[in-house]
């Protein structure tokens, strides 16, 4: 598989570890436990070719110093709550995640992980809320989409209101008379069929 793929978040792993710890052992161990790599489109999402990338915040005062980076890229399926452990006491713990929310695809970064990186990018570039992963907008009152929005998510935009209530009764009063109406044309069809036939 192409070590740039941007889709192949292993691959992207096995790429940034190449280029950020090129001076490992053969145990895989190094002196260098601060993430310093040339960063890459394939592991750095909003990155265009040639652009530089701000690292100043990272110090050795980051709790990550002096541990196994291994243990912030996690294999899939593979534990991540130590490394968020470490994090959650780390003073540059808010550098890193917007650092991590910017530009990085895999890892743990200011104890956020991917998958919850990218939520939290869909939410910004959307600038709404997400609930369970999914973006909440605004509610159009007097719709029925606006009821189904409300019927959806209670915790988020409350009870129906009456306005959306009226609009879905009648949106559901519209469906069951085009329901009747095809009822009625598929059995006049085969009526005529039926008669037809005899």
């Amino acid at each position: 598989m192409n070590l740039h793929d941007p889709f192949d978040p292993d691959a992207a792993r096995a790429a940034a570890a190449d280029v950020a710890y090129p001076d490992r052992d053969a145990d895989g161990w190094s002196d260098l436990y601060v993430p310093r790599y040339t960063p890459t489109p394939t592991t750095m999402p909003n990155l265009k070719i040639g652009e530089p990338v701000d690292m100043s915040w990272l110090d050795d005062t980051a709790a990550c110093v002096g541990h196994d980076p291994d243990m912030f890229f996690p294999a899939l399926g593979q534990d991540d709550r130590p490394a968020k452990a470490v994090c959650a006491t780390c003073p540059l713990i808010d550098a890193c995640r917007e650092h991590g929310i910017k530009y990085e695809r895999v890892g743990i970064w200011g104890g956020v992980g991917e998958r919850q990186r990218k939520i939290i990018r869909r939410e910004r570039r959307n600038g709404a809320p997400a609930v369970n992963g999914r973006t909440v907008g605004p509610i159009e009152h007097g719709t029925a989409l606006g009821f189904d929005k409300h019927r959806r998510m209670p915790d988020v935009h409350g009870k129906p209101c009456a306005a959306c209530r009226a609009a879905w009764n009648a949106s559901q009063v519209e469906v069951k008379r085009e329901r009747r109406a095809r009822q009625a044309r598929i059995r006049e069809g085969l009526r005529s069929i039926d008669g037809g036939a005899a």
